[in-house]
């Protein structure tokens, strides 16, 4: 009852980041979209590459991975929460909160940001931006 949908980009996109911390980081957000999908629905995650900007503001290329679900969405109070360590919306035993923490943590630390756009019903994107290798 879910499909997944896979969104890569054409040319290769280059982050400093160890093999270990992108899969950690691909699949704890493909978890937590899967497990918000009560009944079934989608998870779409795309990868792609951000031209780095012109002008007196320019900001070098950057990787942008989104993960997107069709699931129950989060209300602003679990929004706010998301990325603390141990804030889980799961039963007892089900989920240690570490997901979304350890994504942040992850991505941070290679110099990026991680936002979530969610609403109640209408499903989460998580977006993670890293800086490109170069840049």
């Amino acid at each position: 009852g879910i499909e997944l949908r896979v969104q890569i980009a054409e040319q290769p996109v280059y982050v400093r980041l160890e093999r270990s911390s992108a899969e950690q980081i691909v699949m704890n957000l493909v978890k937590n979209a899967r497990d918000a999908l009560v009944g079934g629905g989608r998870v779409t995650l795309t990868l792609a590459l951000e031209p780095a900007a012109t002008g007196a503001d320019a900001a070098a290329p950057s990787a942008r991975l989104t993960v997107a679900d069709t699931g129950v969405g989060m209300d602003a109070a679990t929004r706010e929460k998301a990325f603390e360590p141990f804030f889980t919306t799961k039963e007892r035993g089900e989920g240690d909160g570490l997901g979304l923490s350890t994504v942040y943590s992850v991505v941070a630390a290679a110099g990026g940001t991680v936002d979530v756009e969610s609403a109640l019903g209408e499903g989460t994107t998580i977006t993670v931006v890293l800086p490109c290798l170069g840049g």
